[in-house]
């Protein structure tokens, strides 16, 4: 039987404290959690959880075990679904990065897999490194990527894949064209335009004119040199891109 940690009487209190949000289900009758619940670590107890609302069953010897993080394993999916995993995705968004991990929220000191959206690099970073001045990227000069200067806008056939796809790299290296060609990318067109903000904006256009035959559904491992999220059925039409950068305005170097 698995050990678990049976507070003494000086941590009741605190215990109590941390498990504030429960009450007891007791003869059809609600009051608060009590030190005389916690005694039996067998015991099953019936609790309404006040954060979410529902009502679960839980044995003394769980909500010892989860005191110390959330202690309502509802509250805490909750908190994973709705809060915390878009909230660590717009955290990378916020640092040029792609998220490419699980749909569930991992801890915050665990390295996860991301992609640089101005040069396509791959690395893994934890939320805590980022949030604590990590470099997002590794691939791109100094730590910092170069906003200002040229940017490619370029579109690749995956024929094995039957996708499209449309993108954007720093015009400093090739890197990119050869990890798209490294995965089967057949180069249709390319770009060049001022700098990052001009490129995304024919970007953003292009994938607005596909809208209709892009696919939601793409498995992040068949681009593993990832920029899996811009791609499209190739049973769609392929992007003019020198015609979308001239309708808005963007000049073409």
């Amino acid at each position: 039987m698995k050990l678990v940690h049976q507070p003494v009487d000086d941590g009741v209190s605190r215990l109590l404290y941390k498990l504030r949000k429960f009450n007891v289900c007791d003869n059809a009758r609600l009051r608060r959690l009590r030190a005389a619940d916690l005694k039996d670590r067998d015991a099953l107890l019936l609790l309404l959880c006040d954060d979410c609302g529902e009502l679960q069953y839980s044995t003394v010897s769980q909500l010892i075990e989860t005191s110390g993080t959330a202690g309502c394993p509802l509250c805490t999916r909750r908190f994973h679904e709705n809060w915390g995993l878009p909230s660590l995705v717009a955290t990378f968004t916020a640092h040029h990065l792609n998220y490419l991990g699980d749909d569930r929220m991992p801890r915050r000191t665990d390295p996860v897999p991301a992609e640089c959206r101005l040069c396509g690099a791959l690395r893994k970073i934890s939320l805590h490194r980022l949030s604590t001045g990590a470099p997002p990227c590794l691939q791109c000069s100094d730590h910092s990527p170069d906003l200002s200067g040229p940017y490619w806008v370029y579109q690749y056939h995956f024929p094995h894949l039957g996708l499209r796809k449309v993108g954007i790299t720093c015009a400093r290296g090739s890197r990119r064209f050869t990890d798209h060609e490294r995965q089967g990318g057949r180069a249709l067109r390319r770009i060049l335009v001022t700098d990052r903000m001009a490129a995304l904006r024919v970007e953003a256009t292009g994938l607005a004119t596909i809208a209709e035959h892009c696919n939601k559904f793409v498995d992040p491992k068949d681009f593993p040199q990832g920029g899996w999220t811009e791609v499209w059925r190739d049973s769609g039409p392929e992007l003019r891109l020198r015609s979308i950068a001239d309708s808005i305005g963007v000049a073409v170097l």
